[in-house]
């Protein structure tokens, strides 16, 4: 189910953006007025980089100053993702790249918004939610929010599992758990 999720169901499209001559102190400003962690520079729609509240603290360490234009301290190495992929690939590749937001482009590259941290943990209460009740209608054992669950060898029929689950004492694959009634 959670393979299902696309990239465009999470996003957010409330994204601040600025142009890459805007000043660093006006985006300061306006991450402050917005209450931002981060602002996307874009010009025509296209995305051209990033802006996040280390950058502005990294840059003024390193001398920028306050009048130069954002294009100065930006992040232009950027990640992105696809409003229509699907969302377990953009959250690998944010944790393959060790970043915390993705800025989300349409199929002509436009920008339309980002998914980040924050985003994903709001959204992962439903998703669990939607996979337990899914669980139930389809007649898969259901798994509690919360149940503790691992991956090896069941302690029953000696099958390796990913979904191993605690009965009586024993960690036991779907089909044991079942039948251990």
């Amino acid at each position: 189910m959670f393979r299902e999720y696309k990239v465009k169901d999470v996003m957010n499209t409330e994204i601040v953006v600025v142009s890459p001559e805007e000043k660093i102190k006006s985006v300061a400003r306006l991450m402050k007025d917005k209450n931002a962690s981060e602002v996307l520079v874009a010009e025509d729609r296209k995305i051209k980089g990033i802006v996040t509240l280390r950058d502005i603290v990294y840059g003024i360490a390193s001398n920028a100053k306050l009048q130069d234009p954002v294009l100065e301290i930006m992040t232009t190495e950027l990640v992105t993702a696809n409003k229509e992929e699907k969302l377990v690939d953009a959250v690998k590749r944010m944790r393959e790249f060790n970043i915390g937001r993705l800025p989300v482009v349409d199929d002509d590259n436009n920008l339309v918004g980002i998914v980040t941290e924050k985003t994903l943990i709001k959204t992962i209460p439903s998703i669990v939610e939607l996979l337990y009740e899914g669980s139930e209608i389809c007649g898969e054992p259901a798994v509690n929010p919360g149940e503790s669950m691992q991956e090896g060898i069941c302690e029953s029929c000696g099958n390796y599992s990913e979904m191993l689950r605690e009965k009586n004492g024993l960690w036991l694959c779907e089909t044991c758990w079942s039948e251990e009634e």
